[in-house]
């Protein structure tokens, strides 16, 4: 028990148990989850949804790349992926009925964007959130070029380019829906990385 601590990040725990999980909560203990780590080398997925469930402190990693990729962009998208294929199975499991024990273990894109950025913060033990004088660790993401409204990179805003063609006089009158966020999220790359900051430290900027 004593390597169960506040302090403590376990790694992996695919084959912990929902009662583990509450015992994990009870501790403080965070777990690092790495959903293209564990297709690769585990024989089991990460129960997610069930963290989640018991309170476990969650935050999404890349396993130096314990698998082919260190970005935690693809991170976030195989999580979602995995969880998917978890309520997939939960689903044939029942019968193809989706109301049977309707507890639903995929998670969404947002869910992993918060795993990713606030919820990895947390399980660091870090304050997790924009307020002054916490520390300042941040990306600035780019998805469109605000006097022309086309997107940056892999991105297509039609719609966006519509608007901007219509508000040329005030471009900052478009904004953003979630449509055009969750874009990003699935096909961004890194074409749409802009300033980075470390500890209040600028260490990239385009």
């Amino acid at each position: 028990n004593n390597l169960l601590t506040p302090k403590t990040v376990q790694a992996h725990c695919t084959f912990l148990t929902t009662p583990d999980f509450a015992k994990i909560s009870d501790h403080g203990t965070a777990i690092a989850h790495c959903p293209l780590s564990n297709a690769y080398f585990s024989a089991k997925p990460f129960p997610l949804r069930e963290a989640l469930d018991a309170q476990v402190k969650v935050g999404l990693g890349t396993d130096v790349a314990g698998g082919y990729s260190l970005d935690i962009m693809n991170s976030m998208r195989h999580a979602v992926a995995v969880s998917r294929m978890r309520e997939g199975d939960r689903v044939m499991k029942s019968g193809g009925d989706a109301t049977i024990e309707s507890h639903n273990l995929a998670i969404d894109w947002k869910e992993s964007l918060y795993l990713a950025t606030r919820g990895g913060s947390l399980a660091l033990g870090l304050q997790g959130m924009f307020r002054v004088g916490a520390p300042f660790d941040a990306q600035e993401i780019r998805i469109y070029d605000p006097v022309s409204g086309l997107g940056i990179g892999p991105l297509d805003y039609f719609d966006l380019e519509s608007q901007f063609s219509e508000n040329q006089s005030d471009p900052s009158r478009s904004q953003l829906t979630l449509d055009e966020i969750e874009k990003w999220w699935c096909v961004g790359d890194l074409r749409n990385r802009g300033a980075v900051w470390v500890q209040g430290r600028k260490i990239r900027t385009i």
